[in-house]
């Protein structure tokens, strides 16, 4: 099995862990959306491209992921620092975009309070502080997901509404002990 080394952030390679199966130690997403990634950044290791090493670079964690023969005998078996850093980047905003997804239809559809569901999606996830802090993706979500939370607020209010319109009056009347049978029964 051909596989390349790649530096990620520790909340990817958390994903990545729970996600994807692990043969000795290889990672093998292959016929993931992730991999498209990973074949785009290969290149020779005879190719130099020069690109100062990003900050925090000693931080990132090291797996092993599986590549295509075909990818590594045409394209190449090394992943420049640059390119592991964008790469790790753009699977980062993937992570915090779903993570702010899911916050807001437990907090809109659920009546979850937003700190719940924060603390519930860190925990069904298993991401430490240090992978995913709860913080900051706190943070996050106030600054980018508010506005897009109070769309969808008004949407769900008027969807409801709208359904209710479209109830019989017995079904809505408050107060009421008894429901009676909307259908006429024969006897």
């Amino acid at each position: 099995m051909y596989y390349v080394e790649i530096k990620l952030h520790p909340a990817v390679q958390k994903l990545i862990e729970n996600t994807f199966n692990k043969v000795d130690d290889i990672y093998d997403f292959r016929r993931h959306l992730f991999y498209n990634f990973i074949s785009i950044a290969l290149c020779r290791s005879s190719v130099k491209l020069t690109s100062l090493l990003p900050v925090h670079y000693e931080k990132l964690k090291t797996i092993k992921v599986a590549i295509t023969s075909w990818d590594f005998n045409n394209i190449g078996k090394e992943i420049p620092p640059k390119q592991q850093m964008l790469i790790s980047n753009l699977m980062y905003k993937q992570i915090l975009y779903d993570a702010c997804y899911r916050i807001m239809i437990c907090h809109i559809y659920g009546n979850l309070p937003r700190d719940t569901a924060i603390k519930n999606y860190l925990a069904e996830n298993g991401f430490e502080e240090y992978e995913l802090n709860y913080a900051a993706l706190r943070k996050h979500y106030q600054r980018n997901w508010i506005e897009i939370e109070k769309v969808n607020k008004e949407n769900y209010h008027d969807f409801n509404t709208f359904l209710s319109r479209n109830k019989p009056l017995f079904d809505t009347k408050k107060n009421l002990k008894f429901v009676p049978n909307s259908r006429k029964t024969k006897k």
